[in-house]
Formats: structure tokens, sequence, C-alpha cells
């Protein structure tokens, strides 16, 4: 489960001056953070990021859409109040955060882009609490959609600290569960109706040892399979390419 640094997050009142508005939603964007006219130019992007990651491990895709022709208030981050945060916590701050966006954007969808942790985060919410009617589109990279065989074990030996914290939720074996939440969010459909999803994944990504078709999603319009590890398939060059292609409308074969 990924590791990374944490910078700094939103106060014990829950403000975070990153983002043009008050309350328990952290991270950054919009036009007074990137210093451009204000205004949205296009559907606005929400980046999520994964376990014990932060909101600016986004920066280089930020640019990249920038660079692209989108506006200030186009690029979003959320930043989570905890490093390894439950899928609850996700949802809520998701909401709070997207709900926030939407009101100071007057947009009524938002695509997203997740990594790891986040992208059965962002699925959490979109089914608990009716996220996926304001998401145009819908970009899971590295995310452990079917479990892992990691959590599976951690969670038969109650290892539930740190990092760890998601096991129980990211079991592979949680068809054993009929009442289990990754049950429930692989119920058919596993993309909600009128999402359009794309996965991305790397061939070397030792995450998903024993459990390599995790990150797909059965009626994803592409499962794109790069030759990178966890990280790559969010931070290389290639993987930032297709992302943005994703974005843009401008994807090829992959």
């Amino acid at each position: 489960m990924q590791s990374g640094s944490v910078s700094a997050r939103p106060d014990r009142n829950g403000q975070d001056s990153r983002v043009p508005w008050n309350g328990h939603a952290g991270g950054w964007g919009g036009a007074a953070y990137f210093g451009t006219s204000a205004g949205v130019t296009r559907t606005p992007v929400v980046f999520v990021h994964g376990n014990r990651s932060e909101a600016d491990a986004w920066q280089a895709h930020a640019a990249d859409l920038l660079a692209a022709g989108a506006s200030g208030d186009d690029v979003w981050a959320v930043e989570f109040s905890s490093r390894t945060p439950s899928h609850d916590q996700m949802a809520a701050e998701l909401e709070a955060f997207v709900s926030a966006l939407r009101s100071h954007t007057g947009c009524g969808e938002v695509d997203i882009v997740a990594h790891s942790l986040g992208v059965t985060g962002v699925r959490h919410w979109m089914a608990t609490r009716d996220g996926d009617e304001h998401v145009r589109r819908f970009v899971s990279v590295a995310g452990a959609n079917h479990g892992l065989k990691l959590a599976t074990v951690a969670a038969r030996f109650g290892v539930s600290g740190g990092p760890f914290g998601p096991a129980q939720f990211l079991r592979d074996d949680y068809e054993r569960f009929p009442a289990h939440p990754l049950a429930k969010l692989n119920e058919p459909p596993e993309v909600p109706e009128g999402v359009t999803a794309f996965t991305i994944r790397g061939r070397r990504d030792q995450l998903f040892a024993g459990s390599r078709a995790s990150p797909l999603l059965a009626n994803a319009e592409r499962n794109i399979a790069l030759d990178t590890g966890h990280l790559g398939s969010k931070n290389g060059t290639r993987a930032r390419a297709v992302v943005l292609s994703l974005l843009t409308g401008s994807a090829g074969n992959h």
C-alpha cells in the first residue's frame, strides 16, 4: 500500500488557504491559486491522491493541463485530512470538496483522476453519496478495484494500523462476504451508468502481485496497460501523456 511524503494539510478547523472556500474540503486549485484569469474553459478536473500521499503529488499533471490551455478554475486536487483515510472518510471529504468546487465554478460535473487508494475512495463516494451524478469522466490509475492479496493477508492476521488501515475493505476474497463493500462496488455495472471510465495499470506493479486483473473495470471504455510500476503508472512520462490525452479527448491507441 503506497507510501509518500506529506505536506501541509488543512488545519484543525478544516481551513485550507489553497482553495477559495472554507470548511472541511482541503486541497488546492482555482484561478487564484494558479494566478490565472477566473472562469472555466472545460469540465473541471479533480485529482485524488492515494495512501500516504498528498495533493502535491499531482502538480506535474496540473502543469500539463495548464500548458494544454486549461484555466486555473479547471484544475483541482483534493487533500484528505489523514495520511491513511478510511473509505467513509474519503467519501465524506470528496463530497465536501466536489460540492464546494461545483458551487465555486457553477459546473454540474467534474472529471476525476485518482491513484491507488484514491480509486476505491472515489468509487465508494460515487456509490454511497450519489457522486456519480456529478462525474463525467473517471480515470482510475493503479486502483485495487478487485482487491489485493496483501490486504487479504493483513486482514486475516488482524493487521490494521498505519498504511494497512484499508486492508479489510481491499481484501481480494471479498466475494466470500455478500455484504462486503467491495462486493457491492463490483456488482454489475462496475462503472455507474453515465460515467465514462478508463483504467491505467503498470505491468510491473508489484502491489498487484497475485492480483494482476485487480485494476481493471469490466465496463471501462478502455483498460490501458503500461510497462511501468505502481508510481510510474501515475508519474511516468508516458502515463502523464495518457492521462492528459484522456482528459482532453485526444486519446489514441495506448
